[in-house]
């Protein structure tokens, strides 16, 4: 097998990839249970808006402009509180990206190899034998391979069509997918 060496700097699309791929999950399950809570209150309000009273209660029924205010009110809510989360993937993505690199992705250069990936960076070196990363996930422009919480980004567009299929050889062999 061959020795792969190749050097770049991951740039920002290819970082906000990944945390969109992330935060698709989770604005899922909000939408799905937003969407209930909204169909529940909406069912609820509409039974109470039109049940009346029996016996010798007074009979009462809700004026249809209030229920109708409410509604809205709580659909507007729901509205306001989901749809950040639903358009939040950039902006999280560039918080996190500016937070982790205040002066800006460091170059790295890599060797990958049958024993795993070095990675040198400017001020610092991370050796990783392949059974270190506990999953791999590949993206439509990038691989990403995780060691515990930390996620590793190795973009496409770096390798050649024969680094590449031999990366990701090495990946399928060493690396469960998640």
């Amino acid at each position: 097998m061959q020795t792969i060496n190749l050097g770049y700097t991951l740039e920002f699309d290819e970082y906000l990839e990944y945390y969109k791929t992330e935060l698709q999950s989770v604005r899922q399950f909000i939408t799905r249970w937003g969407a209930g809570l909204v169909g529940l209150v909406l069912i609820l309000f509409s039974l109470q808006a039109s049940q009346t009273t029996c016996g010798a209660a007074p009979s009462m029924e809700a004026d249809p402009a209030i229920v109708l205010l409410v509604l809205w009110s709580i659909l507007a809510g729901v509205l306001m509180i989901t749809y950040p989360l639903m358009t939040t993937g950039k902006r999280l993505g560039n918080y996190i990206y500016r937070a982790s690199y205040p002066k800006g992705i460091p170059r790295v250069e890599l060797t990958i190899d049958e024993d795993g990936i070095k990675q040198h960076f400017e001020d610092s070196q991370q050796d990783f034998k392949w059974n270190a990363f506990q999953s791999r996930k590949e993206l439509r422009k990038s691989l990403v391979l995780q060691v515990g919480a930390v996620v590793y980004i190795y973009p496409k567009k770096e390798f050649s069509e024969e680094q590449w299929r031999a990366f990701m050889e090495l990946a399928n062999k060493y690396v469960s997918e998640k």
